[in-house]
């Protein structure tokens, strides 16, 4: 997220905060049962009763539709990216530069490091593909509490040429690094529940 989107989101969840008599994020809100219950109720009218609801993938659509939303009113639209996402190329230059990439074809699973984010799974694949394709490189950006395991498994399975961890990089290296992968990897895993983490 561009620090300016961030500030602005941020914003508007103080704002909203404030008009709805919420304490600042970060504190613990007491809820009453009855209370609980009664968010849940007007939330469940307002995706039955809204005009449209956007639903960002086909799963998420069909999640909806379960939830007992109606099917005429719900439109997919898949995020996409600005028109203005072109980085220089001087920036994929120095993203290639500063993660050592030379030349190698790569590619890139963004993703906070959490276990539904799968990226153990996407690294033990990789295995595979390195003995095939040894030229090409997984780069995988990003921090959180799976890192860790993430970084002994390369070392274990032996990748520490093919996969890179490189924990946080910034908007301009991330975007660098999309506009210039072979192709992007997203290895989640669906939860218990039924849930799918987003990226």
């Amino acid at each position: 997220c561009h620090p300016a989107s961030r500030a602005y989101m941020e914003g508007l969840e103080l704002r909203a905060r404030v008009d709805l008599g919420l304490p600042p994020a970060g504190q613990v809100i007491v809820m009453s049962r009855a209370l609980k219950g009664a968010l849940d109720t007007l939330a469940d009218r307002i995706y039955r009763d809204a005009v449209c609801t956007v639903a960002i993938s086909h799963y998420t659509r069909e999640a909806l539709l379960r939830f007992g939303v109606r099917e005429h009113g719900v439109r997919v639209v898949h995020p996409g990216a600005s028109p203005k996402f072109v980085p220089r190329g001087d920036k994929v230059e120095e993203a290639r530069r500063v993660l050592g990439l030379g030349d190698a074809p790569f590619v890139l699973c963004l993703g906070r490091f959490i276990p539904c984010k799968n990226h153990a799974a996407l690294i033990e694949a990789w295995k595979r593909v390195a003995s095939r394709h040894p030229e090409l490189r997984l780069v995988m950006p990003g921090r959180g509490p799976t890192l860790r395991v993430c970084q002994d498994l390369v070392v274990a399975l032996g990748l520490s040429e093919q996969v890179m961890l490189p924990g946080y990089l910034d908007d301009d290296a991330v975007d660098a690094l999309l506009s210039d992968c072979l192709f992007f990897a997203l290895p989640n895993s669906e939860e218990a529940a039924g849930h799918v983490e987003g990226f």
